[in-house]
C-alpha cells in the first residue's frame, strides 16, 4: 500500500526520489506553475501527506516534537525564499500540548527566476528532514527532486488553499504587560464570543504551548502567560473561520477582557450576601441580630440610622481594603484576597480580640471604657460607635471566607481600572450589610425577631462558643504561621466539653447533657475512623512538578489552599478526606497560600482569582477546568472521570 501511495504521488506531481521510505508520509516536492518565467517568482514546496493518526510539526512543536527543515539545492544564480508555514491546529500528544498538521501539509517557498532564463528544464531538489509521530515518534528523511519547465506539471489548487491559510499580510496590534497578559485589538466585524487560539513562532518559552483558547470580548482578545515568561512574536488564529494574523507586539498595560460590569457587580453583591452564611461571620452578625431584638422601643428614624450606620462601617471597611490592595499591587507586591491573614502580627492581634469578645459574651469579663462602644455593639447595639465598628469586625473576619461567585467578581474587581475595583468591593460590602439592613428598615422583618427575654442571656453566652472556636482558630493559624504547632482537634475538644458543661448547668437537663457526650464520642470515633482510611497524598505545587506530572499523561488537581480559608477546610474535611478519592489514578498538588507566596499568586492571578480557594482539574488531551469553590463529592468525581 505504501508503495502505491508513493506511486501516485509521483504521478500526480513530479518525478520524486526518496531515499528512504517514511514510516507514515508520503514526501513529494510540488510547484504551483508548470511554466516559468525569467525574472519572475516561481511556488514551488515540500508535500507531506501523512498516513490516518499520525501528525507532523509546525515551525514552533510546542511543548515537544520538532518542525520539518528543508536544505534546497538549485541552479547557480537561482535564489530560494523562506518557508510558509500555514496556520497549525493545537493538539495533546502524550499529555503536551503541541502545534502540527494531520492528513496532510505543503511547506511552500518562493522561487526567483533569474532574468537569463531560457526556457529550458531546470531540475530542483531538497534534503527534507521532518518527524511524524502518532503511538510513537519517526523521525523521517528523503531527498527529493522536481523538474521545472515546459513539461512540468503544476497543482495550482493545493498552493490556493495553502495560501489561504497563511497569516495575513497585516498585523494585528498587540500589547504585552508585565503580569503574563497579551491583549489582541482584532478586526472589525469579529462577533464576540467568537474563539481564538495563539501560536508562538519561537520556542524559546515552552509554556508557551499552554495558552488556552479564548473567547473575543468586543474587539479584544486577552491571552495570559505566567509572570516572567518570554514575550514571543505570535500568530493568532480565528477557529471558527480559519483566518489567521500575525501580530505586531509592544510592551504596555493590558486590562483583562472586560466581562459584562453588571454581572460581576451582580456576583459581588450575591456574594456578599452569602458571606452572612459563613460560620467566620454568621456569630458577629448574630450577635447583632440579638441586640436588634433588644431595641423594640426604639423609633423608627432611631433603627434606621442604626442601621445605615452598621452599612457605613462595612463600605468603609471595604473600601480601606480595596485601597490597600490596590497601593500593594502598585507596589509590586502580588496580593490578594484575605492578604492581612498572611500576617502573623493581623492574627494575633485578632485572635486576642475574638478571645476577649468570647469572655464578655460567656459573662466573664465585663468589657468598658474605651471597649464600651464595640462592646455595646457587640452586645446590646447601643450606640452609634457600636453599630459602626460590627460592621468593621464582620468584614474583618470575612476574609477567611469566600462564597459562591465571589471568586469571580473579585478577581474581575482587582484585573480592573481602579474606579470598577472600588465599585466591586462596595458591591461586595451591600450585599453584606443587606439582610442586616432590611432588618433595621423592615418593621415587619423586625416584628419575626423573638421577643426579648430571658432566651436573650442564654443565647449570648452560646455564642460565645463559636467566638472562642474562632479565636483559637486563629491561634492555631497563629502557630502554623510563626512555627509553634498543636492540634487544633484539642482546641475543638475543648470547646465542645465547655459547651456539654453548659448545657447541664443552664438547662439543668443531665439527659440532654449525656446525649450530648454520646454524641461528641460517636463524632470522634467516626474521626478516628476516618484517620485509619487511606488519604489523599498531597505533593507540594510547583509550576514543574505541574508540567512533570502532565507530561507523563495523568490527571492532576492543583489545589490552592490556606489555614485562614474556611472554605478551603471545609472542603479538605468533607470531600477530600473521602477514601474513594484516593483510589483514582491522579495526582494530587496543593499549594499552600496560608503565608505570602508569589509563585501561587503568580497561579492564582493566571486563572483571574484573587485568593482561595481555586481547584483546577487538568485531564489529558483536554483543557483545564476550574471547579467551583465549594465542592462535592460527585462533583469532583465526575469532574476527573470525565472523557476529554
Amino acid at each position: 500500500m505504501r508503495w502505491l501511495l508513493l506511486i501516485a504521488a509521483v504521478v500526480l506531481s513530479t518525478t520524486v526520489r526518496a531515499t528512504t521510505l517514511p514510516a507514515g508520509t508520503v514526501p513529494a516536492l510540488v510547484s504551483e506553475s508548470g511554466q516559468l518565467t525569467a525574472g519572475q517568482t516561481h511556488w514551488v514546496g515540500l508535500h507531506l501527506r501523512l498516513q490516518p493518526g499520525w501528525h507532523t510539526y509546525w515551525r514552533n512543536a510546542g511543548a515537544s516534537g520538532a518542525p520539518a527543515q528543508i536544505d534546497w539545492a538549485l541552479p547557480p544564480s537561482w535564489i530560494v525564499g523562506s518557508t510558509r508555514w500555514p496556520t497549525p491546529e493545537a493538539k495533546v500528544f502524550a499529555g503536551l500540548n503541541v502545534f502540527g498538521y494531520e492528513s496532510e501539509v505543503l511547506l511552500m517557498a518562493p522561487i526567483q527566476v533569474p532574468w537569463d532564463y531560457q526556457g529550458a528544464s531546470v531540475t530542483v531538489s531538497a534534503d527534507a528532514n521532518w518527524l511524524t509521530c502518532r503511538d510513537i515518534c519517526v523521525p523521517e528523511s528523503a531527498t527529493l527532486s522536481l523538474t521545472l519547465g515546459p513539461d512540468g506539471i503544476g497543482q495550482p489548487r493545493l498552493f490556493a488553499q495553502t495560501r489561504a491559510a497563511l497569516p495575513a499580510s497585516e498585523p494585528l496590534d498587540a500589547v504585552w504587560d508585565a503580569r503574563g497578559r497579551l491583549a489582541v485589538s482584532l478586526p472589525a466585524g469579529i462577533p464576540s464570543g467568537s474563539r481564538w487560539q495563539l501560536f508562538p513562532y519561537s520556542n524559546d518559552v515552552i509554556a508557551a504551548a499552554d495558552f488556552a483558547p479564548v473567547a473575543a470580548v468586543g474587539q479584544r482578545a486577552v491571552f495570559s502567560a505566567s509572570p516572567g515568561d518570554v514575550r514571543p512574536r505570535a500568530l493568532v488564529v480565528h477557529q471558527a473561520s480559519g483566518q489567521s494574523w500575525p501580530l505586531a507586539v509592544s510592551a504596555g498595560a493590558v486590562q483583562p477582557a472586560q466581562s459584562p460590569w453588571l454581572q460581576m457587580l451582580l456576583f459581588a453583591l450575591v456574594g456578599g450576601v452569602l458571606l452572612n452564611l459563613m460560620p467566620c461571620v454568621f456569630p458577629i452578625l448574630s450577635i447583632k441580630a440579638l441586640g436588634l431584638a433588644q431595641s423594640a422601643g426604639l423609633s423608627r428614624s432611631e433603627r434606621l440610622t442604626k442601621g445605615l450606620v452598621f452599612t457605613l462601617g462595612v463600605l468603609v471597611s471595604f473600601v480601606v481594603l480595596a485601597a490597600g490592595l490596590l497601593s500593594l499591587r502598585q507596589l509590586g507586591l502580588e496580593v490578594g484576597w484575605g492578604f492581612q491573614l498572611q500576617s502573623p502580627w493581623f492574627v494575633g492581634a485578632m485572635a486576642l480580640v475574638m478571645l476577649a469578645v468570647t469572655a464578655a459574651l460567656a459573662g466573664v469579663i465585663e468589657l468598658r471604657g474605651s471597649w464600651a462602644g464595640v462592646g455595646q455593639g457587640l452586645t446590646q447595639s447601643a450606640g452609634w460607635r457600636g453599630d459602626f465598628f460590627t460592621g468593621v469586625l464582620a468584614v474583618v473576619v470575612s476574609s477567611p471566607c469566600t462564597a459562591p461567585l465571589m471568586g469571580p467578581a473579585m478577581g474581575f474587581a482587582l484585573a480592573s481600572g481602579t474606579g470598577m475595583t472600588l465599585a466591586t468591593f462596595v458591591a461586595l460590602g451591600l450585599g453584606l450589610a443587606l439582610p442586616m439592613l432590611l432588618l433595621h428598615l423592615s418593621p415587619a422583618l423586625a416584628r419575626a425577631l423573638p421577643r426579648p427575654g430571658p432566651w436573650m442571656l442564654r443565647f449570648k453566652q452560646f455564642l460565645a462558643f463559636p467566638m472562642g472556636l474562632t479565636g483559637l482558630w486563629l491561634v492555631w493559624i497563629l502557630g502554623r504561621q510563626i512555627g509553634v504547632g498543636f492540634d487544633f482537634r484539642w482546641a475543638l475538644g475543648v470547646v465542645v466539653v465547655a459547651l456539654i458543661v453548659w448545657v447541664w448547668r443552664i438547662a439543668e437537663a443531665p439527659r440532654l447533657a449525656v446525649g450530648l457526650v454520646l454524641a461528641a464520642l460517636i463524632w470522634a470515633g467516626f474521626g478516628i475512623q476516618g484517620a485509619l482510611q487511606p488519604r489523599l497524598q498531597w505533593a507540594p505545587y510547583s509550576a514543574q512538578s505541574l508540567a512533570d506530572h502532565r507530561a507523563g499523561g495523568r490527571t492532576v488537581l492543583t489545589n490552592m489552599t490556606a489555614d485562614w480559608c474556611i472554605s478551603c477546610l471545609a472542603n479538605e474535611q468533607l470531600v477530600f478526606s473521602h477514601p474513594s478519592l484516593a483510589g483514582l489514578d491522579v495526582s494530587w498538588l496543593k499549594g499552600d497560600w496560608t503565608d505570602y507566596d508569589p509563585t501561587i499568586t503568580a497561579y492564582l492571578d493566571s486563572y483571574g482569582r484573587i485568593g482561595v480557594p481555586l481547584y483546577v482539574v487538568y485531564r489529558p488531551a483536554a483543557m483545564p477546568q476550574v471547579l467551583g469553590q465549594v465542592l462535592t463529592l460527585d462533583g469532583l468525581t465526575e469532574a476527573l472521570s470525565a472523557e476529554p
